[in-house]
């Protein structure tokens, strides 16, 4: 319905002083990976990586001769850093226009904090990926790591064919989604105690993972029915859905082996100043606080009245030991 011209010409339009967010959703891997980063350190990070038994040994009798002939059986794998940048830009029009006595909303304050939320989803997008993309610019992420050389051939400068030790286990799941599958899968990556503490999924995989456990439902009257968990296990891996896991894939996630590294010091940078008093209805995960992001100074271009920053960040995912991880691919029924 329309405003009477009588109330309208007395009387102030209410405006919401957040930017509500109708757009960004959840990254659970953020929280999982960017969240506990360690600091980069050097031009590259090295790891040493045994990939072979040492075999000279045996049995002997008395004085019969044994090998003693040396076993070169370490090589390392190699990470470079990745750097992703978010541009944050305004016309200077817009920025005068705001900053009066009818201010709401600080625009440059809430443009800052909505960019950086897509920031965060962009790179939690990244994290699932291979690596491949922009001419393997982008972080080296799960779809790299947990490969067993089909997509990815190198994992680490090193090939996999060459060093298959460092391969992961990806099961294609020819669409259904069974329990025995990912027991197979859990017990093939297992060693010892090294054994998967993450599942993650798509919110779709998630709930058919919950139907196999949920079989029979059985309704005895009253007055409400109540069904379905807020937390799923497998054995004693937290199963989680998240909205930019790749489609159709599960990912058996061995923490232990998984390790992001952050550049703590940008040049010309400083640790970003978020606001989430800006914006209103993102997701709690999708938040950019801790995940290391730097942003520059405002800048104003030669032949535009604009202010322009960038936000930026720095680091890669790595993981020691593929061979602790494994994949689902395919899912998409039980």
């Amino acid at each position: 319905m329309s405003v009477a011209n009588r109330v309208s010409s007395a009387t102030k339009n209410y405006l919401f002083p957040k930017l509500v967010d109708t757009v960004v959703t959840g990254s659970k891997i953020n929280q999982l990976f960017l969240k506990g980063s360690k600091p980069w350190a050097g031009a590259q990070m090295e790891f040493p990586v045994k990939t072979s038994l040492n075999i000279n040994n045996g049995a002997f009798i008395g004085m019969g001769n044994l090998s003693t002939a040396a076993t070169d059986n370490t090589t390392k794998m190699v990470f470079n850093a990745k750097f992703n940048y978010q541009s944050v830009v305004l016309p200077k029009t817009d920025i005068s226009l705001n900053q009066n006595e009818n201010q709401v909303a600080d625009l440059m304050e809430r443009q800052i904090a909505s960019d950086a939320v897509d920031f965060a989803l962009t790179l939690a997008t990244q994290l699932y990926g291979d690596g491949l993309a922009q001419g393997g610019a982008v972080i080296t992420g799960l779809g790299a790591a947990i490969d067993d050389g089909t997509s990815v051939a190198t994992y680490g400068g090193l090939s996999r064919a060459t060093v298959p030790s460092i391969n992961a286990t990806v099961t294609a799941s020819a669409g259904t989604l069974t329990l025995a599958k990912m027991y197979t899968l859990a017990d093939t990556i297992q060693q010892d105690d090294q054994e998967v503490s993450k599942i993650l999924t798509t919110k779709a995989v998630r709930s058919l993972y919950e139907q196999l456990l949920t079989p029979n439902i059985r309704y005895n009257g009253g007055s409400s029915l109540a069904i379905g968990a807020q937390s799923l296990m497998f054995r004693s891996a937290k199963v989680m859905a998240d909205s930019a896991c790749t489609t159709g894939a599960m990912f058996f996630i061995n923490e232990d082996s998984f390790q992001f590294y952050t550049i703590k010091k940008y040049e010309g940078g400083r640790p970003i100043k978020y606001s989430a008093e800006t914006l209103d209805g993102e997701p709690d995960s999708a938040g950019p606080e801790g995940l290391g992001f730097f942003e520059n100074d405002w800048k104003e271009p030669v032949n535009q009245q604009a202010l322009i920053m960038q936000i930026v960040h720095g680091g890669n995912l790595v993981c020691k030991n593929p061979r602790f991880n494994g994949r689902l691919t395919g899912i998409n029924t039980i």
